[in-house]
């Protein structure tokens, strides 16, 4: 009876650890760097390529999963001050596979819901592989980005 209940746990745990079936996110660094998955309430921190600015977001649902629609709750602060971005500046936030030359099939949505505060929604990666998720912060003439690099499986 015990190695048959060993065996059925040995399957059932081989079967989830199987590649390819799960269609989930693998998070990266912007540096491609593997990183841990983070959990449900874990708010993902990036800067931008000048460390002028700071962007958290936080995935709904999570994690992300090929071909199907999420949003990302997205604080955008000035550094090194934490201080949220003014009304006077924007974010635009964005998705490509830069090895397949494409980008999201959908247009997000984004809305400010607070100081510093954002909502994309419409986000839809539609197919497994490497993307880049691109949040850009506009001042005026002048735009940051922060990419953060995102596998699915």
């Amino acid at each position: 009876m015990k190695n048959s209940i060993a065996m059925l746990v040995l399957v059932v745990v081989a079967g989830c650890s199987s590649p390819g079936g799960s269609g989930t996110s693998k998070p990266a660094r912007p540096d491609s760097a593997p990183a841990e998955s983070p959990s449900a309430a874990e708010t993902i921190r990036i800067t931008d390529a000048g460390n002028t600015f700071q962007v958290a977001f936080r995935p709904d649902p999570h994690p992300i999963e090929a071909s199907k629609p999420f949003s990302l709750h997205v604080d955008v602060s000035r550094r090194p001050s934490g201080a949220p971005i003014g009304e006077e500046a924007s974010l635009v936030v964005d998705a490509a596979m830069p090895e397949h030359r494409h980008g999201m099939n959908t247009q997000p949505r984004i809305t400010r819901v607070g100081p510093g505060r954002f909502l994309a929604e419409g986000m839809l990666l539609h197919m497994p592989g490497r993307w880049e998720l691109y949040f850009d912060i506009v001042e005026g003439a002048v735009t940051r980005r922060a990419t953060y690099v995102i596998e699915l499986e």
